[in-house]
């Protein structure tokens, strides 16, 4: 008999905490903290009741059928500093949850780059200045090219003399080797 009791006992207890009606809600919405504005797909998660929710297009939410009591709320935006807030629920409660968001915003950048163009395409690169064109005014223009390192004059006449580039010349209507001048 006294088992029957306590085994009635306890199907009352238990009865008891499970038929607790759990009805007051959660509702509120997400803000940027710095412009006002509202922050769409942020996660509020509800901590002991496994519950998470997303914020709609003007960053409301809301979450039903909570029992009351005090819980942890964690507020994330995929943009923002991941927040938390402890509330106390006893029926209702409508909340603004602020966020900073600023994460993935960023200073200004400033390049600056200049340009330069290559006057030759060849490795070494030798020119003749005003003062050597001078210096050979009373001679040929093949006498004053002939200093230049790569570059040697085929003399054909005492005043025509013909530039020869790294042994190549330009004779008649192609370009010829000259070896050896």
């Amino acid at each position: 008999m006294r088992y029957i009791f306590l085994i009635g006992l306890a199907f009352l207890l238990l009865e008891n905490a499970t038929a607790q009606e759990c009805t007051s809600s959660i509702s509120g919405s997400v803000i940027d903290l710095h412009d006002k504005s509202p922050l769409s797909g942020a996660t509020i998660i509800v901590a002991g009741l496994e519950v998470a929710v997303l914020t709609d297009l003007d960053g409301n939410f809301s979450i039903e059928d909570v029992c009351d009591g005090n819980y942890s709320l964690q507020v994330s935006h995929p943009e923002c500093s991941t927040k938390g807030f402890n509330i106390e629920l006893d029926g209702t409660l409508d909340r603004v949850f602020y966020l900073e968001h600023h994460l993935e915003t960023l200073n200004e950048i400033l390049l600056t780059a200049k340009t330069f163009t290559t006057k030759s395409e060849t490795v070494l690169e030798n020119t003749l200045d005003l003062s050597d064109l001078e210096r050979y005014s009373g001679f040929s223009l093949g006498d004053a090219l002939k200093d230049l390192s790569g570059v040697a004059t085929l003399n054909t006449g005492n005043t025509v003399a013909k530039p020869v580039i790294n042994g190549l010349h330009r004779m008649g209507g192609g370009a010829c080797a000259q070896f050896g001048h």
